[in-house]
């Protein structure tokens, strides 16, 4: 545990656009390496979520009964626990997607993500970018979609988080 939790520290002190830079930079341009940072400065989100998750569930009174009636720990683990962390884990996720698409058009602006011909609103801002004088289009219209799509996760990682609560009260 302590292991895991000074390694999400150290991750989270790395600055995700100069890892991303670092990586596409060292070991080029692919969408394997792209998820390679993705999985690299996303992570720890996720581990410190379901860490607290299963802190705060492994002492509630269902777990202790669980344990009293003589369920081994991967029972505990799978029917009581996971159950209780998915729900929070969910919610992790679609707050993360937006940071995950800002990372990877961000990356693609730069010449350093999905390379063209794949389609990638940061490909579609940086190529529109030389007829903004001429065709302000080009650039307005990837730039409001990749606007309304981060907002959209966004705004859907709230209502989740409003709908799957439960320890909001109505």
């Amino acid at each position: 545990d302590a292991i895991i939790m000074r390694s999400t520290e150290v991750t989270m002190a790395v600055p995700t656009m100069t890892l991303g830079v670092v990586i596409m930079a060292i070991f080029g341009t692919s969408i394997i390496n792209l998820l390679i940072v993705m999985v690299i400065s996303y992570w720890m989100n996720f581990a410190r979520v379901a860490r607290n998750e299963v802190i705060a569930i492994r002492g509630r009174e269902f777990v202790q009964a669980s344990r009293a009636l003589g369920a081994t720990n991967s029972h505990i683990m799978f029917t009581q626990i996971l159950p209780n962390v998915t729900t929070s884990l969910i919610i992790c996720t679609s707050n993360c997607f937006g940071s995950v698409i800002l990372t990877e058009s961000t990356l693609s602006y730069l010449y350093l993500g999905v390379q063209l011909p794949t389609a990638s609103w940061g490909n579609m801002i940086a190529a529109g970018k030389d007829f903004m004088a001429v065709a302000p289009w080009t650039v307005i219209v990837p730039g409001v979609a990749l606007m309304m799509a981060v907002m959209g996760f966004n705004f859907l990682g709230d209502g989740l988080r409003d709908v799957l609560d439960p320890k909001q009260t109505r």
